[in-house]
């Protein structure tokens, strides 16, 4: 479940140890927010499936088939030390703003920028997607075109810490996914706004 909109889970199964004779079993991770997905673990021989649904709830497979298996966060790191070690690192969400009908972000924003430049930079290969986003003031067309200019002022300062540009994409939603619903031709600061999503 990779989607930053949906609830995050990772998922561990010890296929080594199915390789070695051992049951595989299946772990599910909440995600860096905290928040548990779910998966439905089907036996391969169509038998009955075990839903997990909660933070480290787990299932492993045996000869009678598959059935749950309670764990917990010191049982999983024990358990699968390595492949905890070996993971990517978690996608991350950033939200930059912007001022009044500009690209010139705002002070928060240009004081956090730094930082959020230098997480960025912690990423062996990132991959960075930048959209940018407006508020309900003026045409479609033209926030369409803010959006994508607030969008290059982030990709700019993107590329001039040194990530290749090749690794940044960008595109602009304008003002048809606001953070905050207003009605139209309302200023609200909260939807001025570039996302920078990096994994």
């Amino acid at each position: 479940m990779s989607a930053a909109r949906r609830a995050a889970a990772l998922v561990l199964g010890s296929l080594l140890a199915a390789c070695a004779g051992a049951p595989e079993r299946v772990v599910l991770l909440p995600g860096a927010d905290g928040k548990v997905g779910r998966i439905n673990v089907v036996p391969r021989d169509g038998g009955a499936a075990v839903l997990l649904e909660s933070a480290y709830a787990g299932a492993a497979a045996g000869a009678t088939g598959i059935r749950p298996q309670a764990s917990d966060a010191d049982d999983v790191q024990q358990d699968f030390d390595q492949t905890l070690k070996a993971l990517p690192r978690q996608p991350s969400q950033h939200l930059l703003y912007f001022q009044g009908d500009s690209t010139t972000l705002d002070a928060e924003s240009q004081a956090r920028l730094p930082q959020v430049l230098s997480e960025v930079a912690g990423y062996p290969a990132p991959e960075l997607v930048v959209i940018g986003h407006t508020d309900r003031v003026g045409a479609l067309e033209y926030n369409d075109q803010l959006g994508l200019a607030r969008a290059r002022v982030v990709r700019a300062a993107l590329i001039a810490m040194g990530i290749d540009a090749a690794r940044i994409s960008l595109s602009s939603r304008g003002e048809r996914e606001p953070r905050i619903a207003t009605g139209d031709e309302v200023a609200e600061p909260g939807n001025r706004r570039v996302e920078l999503s990096v994994r």
